[in-house]
């Protein structure tokens, strides 16, 4: 009875569509029955846009406590009010303090800090002290640039999008530092399990959603016979070679030098210069292929396709964007620079495209036509993740190797890869795998 079912969902388009579109409404479903959770900006974290350091104040002595320190601020420090959300505010401050712990009565000296609490604490711990603001611009615009090194939000960028972590009701974050050197760092809000089973629950589902929605978008695509062959052909000796002298040469230059900040190379900041490593292995590449030395490529940015292709990327965008900020875009061109953002997606455009076409145009088609289209997928998958995750764990800090970049770095850089892959997989196209990484470092940036 099951295998005239499965037959039936694999020959039949209609039945694949309507199965599919089941799963993938039970998955938003589970999804948006996480999100509507009364824990969820411990759990899940919030997108929230960029804090600027907008208004800067000087204060009256200040003092109050928190997290078992009663800290002391004299006349003339410096605060910054921050507005998270309806329900939450940061507060971050300069001055020449001290913070006793009430459990060991150990004063000790801070320089700084930051802290998060709920907006009903924040006024409490306010009280009737005065903030007056700085009127000085060159001053402001000096210590705006010490302010945001020092708002130190717990955060994990997740498909494209930082998340940060914000304290349960009654509940706080406190991060104080003397002279850059910190001595109290916030504690993720809830347990490890709750951060480690509520978010990857919560993302796995969109994640699922994503590749679901792929599918069910290009259910009438079929491979030509020229590129079914192709596919079914083995690598020859030459490009085996090749695919290990690329996996090595990335593999040390990440080492060396990491993509982007934190290891993760889908935030928006990547390192221009890795723009010039990925071409010129490109070049490489087709040189080769003009030389003869290894058989042409089916994975060339076919502008045929340009119309599917976008659909489909801004499709799974919005789907992304969605579930990650639980918010509809509806304006995004409405406000900001139009030339400016143009430059940018230009330029996103770029650093997407070379980098496509060397990860998944070349290394996971090679991987596929040795192993199969699964096994290539995963495996190509898990190097790509094994190359990053080395790369970012040589140089991080020892006091930032906690839960949250392993997280990332260890479960949404493969989720992505793996999204990347299977658009591609699905299409034969990197245009809709480079459009979609596009989008990735293009909405987050435009939203914040």
């Amino acid at each position: 009875m099951l295998i005239p079912i499965i037959k039936a969902l694999k020959t039949n388009t209609v039945t694949r569509f309507f199965s599919l579109f089941l799963v993938i409404t039970l998955s938003c479903f589970a999804a948006l029955s996480l999100v509507f959770s009364e824990t969820r900006e411990a759990d899940l974290g919030i997108f929230t846009a960029k804090s600027n350091v907008n208004r800067i104040y000087r204060s009256e002595p200040f003092s109050f406590c928190l997290e078992g320190y009663e800290i002391f601020l004299p006349q003339g420090s410096m605060i910054v009010p921050l507005p998270l959300n309806d329900a939450f505010t940061g507060l971050a401050f300069l001055g020449e303090g001290s913070a006793v712990h009430r459990g060991k009565n150990i004063s000790e000296k801070i320089t700084g800090g930051y802290l998060v609490v709920d907006t009903k604490t924040y006024l409490q711990l306010k009280g009737d002290t005065l903030f007056l603001p700085v009127e000085d611009r060159l001053l402001a615009s000096k210590l705006a640039v010490t302010f945001q090194q020092l708002i130190q939000n717990p955060a994990i960028h997740s498909l494209g999008f930082e998340r940060i972590f914000l304290p349960p009701a009654g509940s706080s974050h406190l991060y104080l530092e003397n002279d850059g050197v910190p001595f109290v760092q916030p504690v993720i809000a809830g347990s490890y399990n709750f951060l480690l089973s509520r978010l990857i629950l919560y993302f796995s589902l969109v994640i699922t959603i994503v590749l679901l929605v792929a599918q069910l978008l290009t259910l009438d695509l079929k491979p030509s016979y020229n590129l079914s062959n192709f596919l079914r052909t083995p690598p020859v000796v030459s490009e085996k070679i090749l695919s290990m002298a690329v996996f090595l040469i990335l593999f040390f230059a990440h080492k060396i030098w990491p993509v982007a900040q934190a290891g993760n190379p889908f935030r928006s900041e990547t390192n221009p210069a890795f723009f010039f490593l990925y071409l010129g292995l490109l070049l490489i590449i087709n040189l080769l292929i003009y030389k003869g030395k290894i058989p042409p490529q089916f994975a060339g940015l076919q502008w045929r396709q340009f119309p599917r292709d976008a659909g489909l990327a801004l499709v799974i965008s919005l789907i992304i964007t969605v579930f990650s900020t639980l918010q509809i875009p509806l304006n995004l061109f409405c406000s900001g620079n139009i030339g400016q953002s143009f430059l940018q997606f230009i330029y996103y455009f770029s650093w997407a495209a070379v980098f496509e076409l060397i990860w998944r145009g070349f290394l996971q088609t090679t991987l596929e036509r040795l192993w199969g289209r699964k096994t290539g997928l995963l495996i190509s998958t898990l190097l790509f993740t094994g190359i990053f995750f080395i790369s970012a764990y040589g140089n991080m800090p020892e006091q930032s190797r906690n839960i949250l970049p392993f997280c990332e770095l260890l479960f949404f850089v493969p989720g992505t890869a793996l999204i990347l892959g299977y658009i591609f997989q699905l299409t034969r196209s990197i245009l809709g795998s480079t459009l979609t990484l596009t989008m990735l470092f293009f909405l987050p940036r435009l939203l914040s």
